[in-house]
């Protein structure tokens, strides 16, 4: 089967085309999004909390959601120095790292359901030269709505509310 040399005829057809190529080649819509390199550190009274962490997944899926890319490393079980994240961030292409340490204390109430209070430290930085775009801390609990949030719940609403922070840390102006 012969394909004809030419769709549009003269000049015409080489303008579409190269208008064609042009727009597979140049991004189009906003700039691309912020790269995060995530190190989280959890803890449930004191001991290292098992999997899945909470609030990992509650930044991840916060961040992921506001339009930015994140990924960390699930072999780094320690949070290593500020210069060993800045390397593990850059290697992955992120622009930033993203540490957040969270300690969960869990109380068994009489009613037989679980009180769970969180003391979370974030801090954001650029990886390139380690200065400081935001940091924080955020107390919360659960009490009063042990029935409706758990431990998890908790992790999820600690990762979103850090993740309008960062948000707001990154946007375009600021």
């Amino acid at each position: 089967m012969k394909f004809p040399r030419r769709v549009l005829p003269g000049r015409t057809g080489t303008w579409v085309w190269a208008a064609l190529i042009l727009l597979t080649i140049l991004p189009i819509g906003p700039a691309a999004a912020d790269t995060i390199f995530l190190a989280t550190n959890e803890s449930v009274d004191g001991s290292p909390c098992p999997g899945p962490l909470p609030l990992r997944e509650g930044l991840s899926a916060a961040l992921f959601e506001k339009g930015h890319i994140v990924f960390d490393d699930v072999e780094v079980t320690s949070t290593p120095p500020a210069e060993g994240l800045a390397a593990l961030a850059l290697s992955g292409g992120a622009a930033w790292v993203l540490e957040a340490m969270v300690g969960f204390d869990e109380e068994r109430i009489n009613t037989g359901l679980v009180r769970v209070a969180a003391e979370t430290r974030w801090r954001l930085t650029r990886a390139a030269d380690g200065s400081a775009a935001a940091d924080g801390t955020l107390a919360s609990s659960n009490q009063g709505r042990e029935k409706q949030v758990d431990r998890a719940g908790l992790g999820l609403e600690i990762g979103a509310t850090i993740a309008r922070a960062i948000s707001a840390a990154l946007a375009p102006g600021r």
